[in-house]
């Protein structure tokens, strides 16, 4: 399982602390919203209280495999305030698949993608091996890292980036109605 010092690495950066413990799965994700577009290619999946990591992805000797982790921890710490999250999740899934957009267009997505490239990129500067699978939203210089603290913010650029995709959103919404 994993270290006590590499969890306090991967939840250091969440909103708030978790309030309920964690189990990591290893075995085929749940899919919760399987309207999703890329459903079949989950990594892995959360529900309160339980994360699964399909096989091919659990690594946490890695910085992908950390990044992962930390994506679904972010979904942990998003149970904990949204208590009716499945039921919007499922929501939010359905609109992204009805207008064909990647799955970081879920607004429950977003910052949890944001928050895997920021681990990622941590787990990077302490000294972590790449892995096998990069991070969906890792830059390829279309947006630069922010440095705070020595560390690479990627999630800063994310919520400037999410207002333009709701503006955008709401502009196509009015073209059609």
């Amino acid at each position: 399982m994993i270290e006590e010092d590499i969890l306090e690495f991967l939840v250091q950066g969440l909103p708030e602390p978790l309030e309920h413990e964690v189990d990591i799965v290893i075995g085929i994700p749940v899919l919760v919203a399987s309207v999703c577009m890329l459903a079949y290619q989950r990594a892995a999946s959360s529900e309160p209280g339980i994360i699964r990591v399909h096989p091919n992805y659990y690594d946490p000797e890695t910085a992908s495999g950390l990044a992962l982790i930390g994506h679904e921890l972010y979904h942990q710490w998003q149970f904990e305030e949204i208590p009716e999250l499945l039921d919007l999740y499922v929501v939010e899934e359905a609109r992204v698949a009805a207008n064909n957009l990647p799955p970081y267009a879920n607004k429950y997505e977003w910052p949890a993608y944001a928050y895997e490239v920021d681990i990622y990129r941590a787990a990077l500067a302490k000294g972590y091996p790449p892995g096998k699978h990069r991070p969906l939203l890792i830059d390829d210089g279309v947006f630069p890292g922010l440095h705070i603290n020595g560390i690479e913010h990627f999630s800063i650029y994310l919520g400037v980036a999410t207002f333009v995709l709701n503006f955008l959103g709401l502009i196509v919404k009015n073209r059609k109605a």
